[in-house]
């Protein structure tokens, strides 16, 4: 998922035909002023002289091949890169072509066609393409000059110093041009592709993976890390450290950097760490590799007023970051924050529908759901899992002796006393009215007698008050109790041994535990 997310990225980094077009279009336009103006002086100047008639094709020719040029072969380059030698060939044997018409044109021409024609490689080709278009068509430009008889010796500067230098100057400034228009082009194509992701993303892990790798497309670091506010710590969910993924692991707001951006609420650009964190008075705090940064960039994410945590890069160079990466660390924090924030309403509310509005455990359908896939797991690894059907004794009389507020006291001081009594892993579920389901992976049926003696004494201990602020009796609970694979290996026969022990158990007198093995019996004959 994170290399094709670096992919798509990547792919985002090359300069689209009609932002090439756009490129070299003022390039292109003075070379067609210039063929114009060749072709206006050859016929002003007559076509009798077969030099006025050389120039005129010229201009022609030229006129033609700047028009196709632009049109169809820089979009040529766009869906066939590995053209451009084809395109570079045809560039170079049009300026060759030109300089042996040197002498029937007017002076200065060639020079200037060279000059452009550089210019408009280094825009598209890369920069050794244009320096071999540049050198052969210097060489024709001397070669020419000495086949029509000139001095080569008297022109010795302008040829071999002032036409490659000229061109060299040209290449570079159009290269570094383009270079930093590639870079914001990126980094806004960058900043637009993450927000459409981050639009239709409403899982907290895939945003935090969609952002990390929008960063690590986007900025030359070493390392990068998402951490997420939990308390007076900072939990960096994904940690990436020169090469190698981390584990997720909490970092201490105090002391840290990632401490000071949250608190402060503001980004920090550190350039050289280990002289600013003696301004800082932070103390380096080594996650990862064991090895000190020697620059950090870090921005909070901050949704309405609640600061959710961090993005952090960081290099083993000095300098590494400049402004123009804080502001898109900035760009890509505040909709990531916008992407989390929806995330964990999206969260809370699928967490609501998937909850008993009073009490907060499982509904009767996700328990199902959660209980099928437990099984499946129980089933491949050859576990064992146990099933308690729990039900309230007696639950009616509350009801109707106390009132429903007391009856729905009832029934969360229950709950609260399972999730006390079992593991975090373990399951709890509402199955309707009184009755209530656990489910207990990989607990053998021993165990899971205990746990259910566990719930049903410190239901005995359970002060609840009723409308009057008067202690009522604590309430009493019978419970059933099934195993997988001992009872079957059905999940519909197990909870229906269970439902079955737990009526057994109500039969028997009430607050009882009704199990089905040596064990468990011999457990409860002592009680």
């Amino acid at each position: 998922m994170v290399e094709n997310t670096i992919e798509t990225m990547k792919s985002l980094l090359t300069i689209p035909a009609k932002q090439q077009q756009a490129l070299v279009f003022p390039a292109v336009l003075i070379a067609f002023i210039l063929n114009l103006f060749l072709l206006t002086y050859s016929l002003i100047a007559g076509l009798n002289d077969t030099q006025n008639q050389i120039a005129l094709a010229t201009a022609i020719l030229k006129l033609a091949y700047l028009g196709i040029f632009y049109i169809h072969l820089i979009p040529i380059l766009d869906r066939y890169p590995g053209r451009q030698w084809v395109i570079l060939a045809v560039n170079t044997i049009v300026a060759i072509f030109i300089e042996f018409l040197d002498h029937s044109l007017p002076t200065g021409y060639s020079f200037t066609c060279i000059i452009l024609m550089t210019a408009i490689s280094s825009l598209i080709f890369k920069r050794w393409y244009t320096y071999i278009f540049l050198a052969s068509a210097t060489v024709a430009h001397i070669v020419t000059r000495g086949l029509n008889g000139q001095n080569v010796i008297d022109t010795i500067f302008l040829d071999l110093f002032f036409l490659p230098l000229i061109g060299i100057a040209t290449t570079e400034t159009m290269l570094r041009l383009q270079s930093s228009l590639q870079f914001e082009i990126n980094r806004q194509q960058i900043i637009n592709k993450v927000s459409r992701s981050l639009s239709s993303s409403l899982e907290i892990h895939q945003v935090i993976t969609m952002v990390t790798t929008a960063v690590q497309s986007a900025l030359d670091a070493d390392t990068y890390y998402f951490g997420l506010l939990e308390g007076d710590t900072v939990h960096l969910e994904l940690f990436y450290d020169d090469g190698e993924f981390f584990p997720s692991m909490n970092v201490p707001l105090e002391g840290t950097l990632a401490g000071q951006v949250i608190q402060s609420r503001q980004p920090l650009l550190i350039q050289d760490l280990p002289e600013e964190r003696k301004k800082l008075n932070i103390n380096f705090k080594l996650v990862g590799k064991n090895r000190v940064s020697l620059s950090w960039l870090g921005v909070p994410l901050i949704s309405g007023k609640e600061v959710l945590g961090i993005i952090a890069v960081a290099s083993y160079q000095k300098a590494a970051f400049d402004q123009r990466d804080l502001e898109l660390l900035e760009n890509i924090a505040q909709r990531a924050a916008m992407a989390l924030d929806n995330a964990y309403h999206h969260l809370e509310v699928e967490t609501r529908s998937q909850r008993d509005s009073l009490t907060g455990v499982l509904n009767h359908n996700t328990f199902l759901a959660r209980l099928e896939q437990a099984v499946q797991t129980a089933q491949v690894c050859s576990q064992p899992i146990c099933l308690i059907m729990v039900d309230i004794d007696h639950f009616k009389k509350y009801n109707d002796t106390y009132g429903h507020l007391t009856g729905d006291r009832v029934l969360i001081e229950l709950t609260q006393t399972i999730r006390h009594n079992i593991k975090k892993d373990d399951l709890v579920g509402r199955w309707g009215g009184e009755e209530f389901i656990i489910a207990l992976p990989d607990t053998q049926p021993e165990q899971a007698f205990l746990v259910a003696e566990r719930i049903r004494a410190a239901c005995q201990k359970i002060i609840i008050l009723d409308r009057d602020k008067k202690v009522i009796p604590a309430p009493t609970i019978s419970q059933g109790i099934a195993c997988l694979p001992i009872d079957t290996n059905s999940l519909e026969k197990l909870i229906d041994i269970a439902d079955q022990r737990l009526y057994l158990a109500k039969e028997r007198g009430r607050n009882q535990i009704q199990a089905q093995t040596p064990v468990a019996n011999s457990l409860l004959s002592t009680n």
